[in-house]
C-alpha cells in the first residue's frame, strides 16, 4: 500500500484500501454509551401523550367523582413511561463515534 491510502481490515476478514484523496471524513468507534436520559425523554414524551389523551377522552365536561382518578391515571401513565423509557435507554447501548482529523504522512490506522 502506498503511503497515501488509508486500509482496514473488515470483519469478513478481507482487505480495504482508500485513497486518502477519497477520504472526506474519518470517525473512529471509541466504545459505547448507555441512553438512559435520552430513553427516559422518549417515554417522558409518549407518557404525556398517552397522559393528555386519557383526559381529553374522559372529559364529558359534567363533574363526576372520577375526574381526580382521571388525572391519577394520566400521571401513572407519564411517570411508567418515563421509567420505562429510562430502563429501556439503559439497556440500549450505541457507539461512541469520534472524529479523526489524519495530519502528516505518518498516520496508521487498523481496524
Amino acid at each position: 500500500m502506498g503511503q497515501h491510502r488509508l486500509a482496514g481490515r473488515h470483519p469478513g476478514g478481507h482487505t480495504r484500501a482508500y485513497s486518502r484523496a477519497d477520504i472526506r471524513r474519518l470517525d473512529v468507534a471509541t466504545g459505547s454509551r448507555r441512553n438512559l436520559l435520552k430513553g427516559a425523554a422518549i417515554g417522558a414524551g409518549v407518557g404525556a401523550a398517552a397522559g393528555i389523551a386519557i383526559i381529553i377522552a374522559a372529559d364529558d365536561d359534567q363533574d363526576s367523582e372520577l375526574e381526580g382518578l382521571e388525572v391519577a391515571v394520566a400521571g401513572a401513565m407519564f411517570l411508567g413511561s418515563t421509567a420505562l423509557g429510562g430502563i429501556v435507554g439503559a439497556l440500549t447501548k450505541s457507539p461512541r463515534w469520534t472524529r479523526v482529523h489524519p495530519t502528516g504522512l505518518g498516520v496508521s490506522i487498523s481496524f
